[in-house]
């Protein structure tokens, strides 16, 4: 009898060591696995900074000159003379051409530019800017109110794709129509929001330096919502210009060509539209 104690005790100890061995192993695998996994992200990032860094000249040749600002409509210093209906017509699908003549447009698809938040612009950064925000990618989402479109959500996503700001915007006006199909802001999305336009831009000035570049998809919506002046400017819509002058190609349309990727399925994603913009810059850098 104690020789089958003897005999039971040592195969539970063979099976508990064998278990603890099975874990152990199981361990470092998901260990290892993690570290392949943080390995490779670093891989993609470092490579994503050398493709960038590695084509400055090109990278800089896409931004805007002033001609190209000024006919794209995007706020500057030297535009502000004029009053803010100067800036005020764009529609809610930013990829179709604006009209020349705000009075055109029906209220609904106009920006509307608060007056009680004042225009602001970008500075030069008090540290270094890492590499990764040398390139910043921007976009917003608009509802509309009784005074025209408002910024519902704002998103910002680095050289690496990684979202490095992402926040709900409550507007000030009565909302009338919370545009879900374009934006993918819903009355839920917004039901506990307390952020105003006024603390994005205090956000953004922190966020984006004057020596930045920043890119878009008919990014001078996005920044005469946000009343804000930036000069580095790199605008996939004018990058990949349409068929002939005033035509503007889609988001959607350029990414499935050019990426052979599907987005805005269903509704629009600040966040993906942003990564969106991103890699195509990438891919004009890697294909001039």
């Amino acid at each position: 009898s104690n020789n089958n104690n003897n005999s039971n005790n040592s195969n539970n100890n063979d099976n508990n060591n064998n278990k603890s061995n099975s874990d152990d192993n199981k361990s470092n695998s998901n260990d290892s696995n993690d570290t392949d996994d943080k390995k490779e992200e670093e891989e993609q990032n470092t490579g994503t900074i050398t493709i960038i860094m590695g084509s400055e000249p090109r990278l800089e040749n896409l931004i805007l000159n002033e001609m190209e600002l000024s006919d794209n409509n995007y706020p500057t210093p030297t535009r502000l003379v004029n009053k803010d209906e100067a800036f005020s017509h764009t529609t809610t699908q930013k990829e179709v051409p604006v009209s020349s003549d705000p009075q055109s447009l029906p209220k609904s698809r106009c920006v509307c530019i608060p007056s009680h938040v004042p225009w602001i612009q970008t500075k030069t950064a008090k540290t270094p800017i890492s590499d990764t925000r040398k390139l910043l990618a921007l976009d917003c989402e608009m509802c509309t109110t009784h005074e025209g479109l408002e910024l519902t959500r704002v998103s910002i996503v680095d050289s690496s794709g990684e979202v490095i700001y992402d926040t709900f915007v409550l507007p000030k006006n009565k909302i009338i129509d919370y545009n879900t199909r374009f934006s993918g802001v819903t009355e839920d999305l917004l039901k506990n929001v307390s952020t105003y336009l006024a603390d994005v831009q205090a956000h953004l000035l922190d966020l984006i330096p004057s020596d930045c570049i920043l890119i878009g998809h008919s990014l001078e919506n996005d920044l005469i919502a946000l009343k804000m002046i930036h000069s580095r400017i790199i605008d996939t819509s004018v990058v990949y210009p349409g068929r002939n002058k005033g035509h503007k190609n889609s988001l959607r349309w350029l990414t499935k060509k050019y990426l052979n990727r599907d987005i805005q399925t269903t509704t629009h994603n600040s966040i993906e539209d942003s990564v969106a913009v991103m890699d195509l810059v990438k891919h004009k850098l890697e294909h001039p």
